[in-house]
């Protein structure tokens, strides 16, 4: 998976999520990054925030991944894909390796599967 802001290039690989700030010429780890990320998606207007799909749910970080926090939901198996709405950080989609779908609009507080 791959995800774009204004100061890098995010990818997500079976070693890891990684980041180039050279349009790709070179990588680097994404510093404190959980475990067994699958997909990643990124604020337009806020290249400190990150969300990561992982096995066991979504997480964020708002400094630009030294620090990640699980915003669940409770229950979720492996997020395989994400996004967020480029009007909009606080809404965030994402899909299940089962092809449940998932929407918040508030940070993470609550979680509804669309309609």
């Amino acid at each position: 998976m791959l995800a774009t802001n204004a100061t890098g290039l995010y990818a997500t690989a079976t070693t890891g999520m990684a980041v180039s700030h050279d349009q790709g010429t070179s990588w680097e780890p994404v510093p404190g990054q959980p475990g067994g990320v699958i997909s990643v998606a990124t604020a337009p207007d806020n290249p400190l925030l990150l969300y990561a799909g992982t096995p066991n749910g979504l997480v964020k970080t708002s400094d630009g991944g030294k620090t990640w926090s699980s915003i669940g939901p409770r229950g979720v198996i492996v997020v395989a894909a994400l996004a967020i709405a480029p009007t909009d950080p606080n809404r965030v989609v994402f899909v299940t390796q089962t092809g449940a779908l998932y929407r918040r609009d508030d940070a993470g507080k609550s979680w509804r599967s669309p309609q």
